[in-house]
């Protein structure tokens, strides 16, 4: 097995009109030249690489409002993934 670490961009967005307005959280693995993916044999290996690169994330969001604001423009955050990275939700979620 391998474990890959990359970069998701994430953010929240309108999910309808519904009872007054809802909204969702989304992510999506996104390149970053100064936090390149890359991926490790050992889970142990990603999480040093994860812990290297995690200064630079906070750089990139220092002026980026957490995304529950209303100014936000969205954060970056590092993963470890079993594998291939995948962005969430997998589906647009409907209201129910």
């Amino acid at each position: 097995m391998t474990y890959t670490v990359a970069v998701l961009f994430e953010d929240r967005a309108f999910g309808g009109h519904e009872e007054g307005g809802w909204y969702y959280d989304y992510g999506y693995p996104c390149e970053v030249r100064i936090a390149p993916q890359r991926r490790f044999k050992t889970r142990a290996k990603a999480q040093g690489y994860l812990n290297e690169i995690a200064p630079v994330i906070d750089r990139m969001n220092r002026h980026r409002p957490s995304i529950s604001s209303v100014l936000s423009k969205g954060r970056y955050r590092a993963y470890i993934f079993s594998g291939k990275p995948c962005g969430y939700p997998e589906h647009r979620p409907t209201y129910s």
